[in-house]
């Protein structure tokens, strides 16, 4: 199964995250030489558990790849039950949420992405996880939870998404004012375009209707 640019994308990163990671685990490995036991049976359990994670996340790309989808979502369960603070569990997460709601089973994906941001710190994936979460809650018309997920999301160079995701939480639920807001912030934040401009121009002309 093809990835999208999407996660095509958030797999390059995670790539560059594991690369400096190992780094990281090998050179804790060596400073351990000369710690006590307890420390070096700490490094040698986590160093185990990630190869574990690594070797359940091939098997749940080898299952995508075949086009064996409920497998794939069972693996990702295994990930997510067994090795919860890896990031293989967190981009199986990411990966299934997103064929989840392909095949709309909305509740399903919105599961997953909460379990994605609760479960990770990463500056990247958790913000992200977030923001597909707040957009699928738009989906479902539970506006207030996803305004509730949004408040506290901080991704640098994406303010401007933010902003224009709370406005399209604010403007279905009906609450125009805020939403005129949000949409002002997102354009000043960079996150222009012509659909946020008509989703602008849709809001002075309800408001000229009233």
């Amino acid at each position: 199964m093809a990835l999208s640019p999407e996660e095509q994308q958030q797999l390059e990163q995670f790539r560059d995250w594991w690369k400096a990671n190992l780094v990281w685990v090998l050179l804790g490995a060596g400073l351990a030489l000369g710690s006590v036991g307890g420390y070096k049976g700490w490094n040698y359990w986590q160093d185990q558990r990630m190869m574990g994670a690594a070797a359940l996340y091939r098997q749940y790309r080898t299952h995508l790849e075949d086009e064996r989808v409920q497998q794939a979502h069972e693996m990702g369960e295994r990930l997510r039950n067994e090795y919860d603070g890896t990031s293989y569990a967190l981009m199986a997460s990411l990966i299934s949420a997103r064929l989840y709601q392909e095949d709309q089973q909305l509740e399903e994906a919105i599961r997953l992405l909460g379990w994605a941001r609760e479960n990770s710190d990463d500056p990247l994936f958790a913000p992200l996880a977030a923001l597909r979460l707040a957009r699928l809650h738009a989906a479902q018309q539970q506006w207030d939870e996803g305004l509730a997920v949004l408040a506290d999301v901080s991704l640098e160079g994406y303010e401007g998404l933010v902003h224009e995701i709370r406005g399209d939480l604010y403007r279905q639920s009906g609450r125009a004012q805020e939403a005129r807001h949000e949409y002002v912030q997102a354009l000043e934040k960079g996150n222009g375009g012509e659909f946020l401009e008509l989703k602008l121009a849709e809001l002075g002309e309800q408001s000229e209707a009233n």
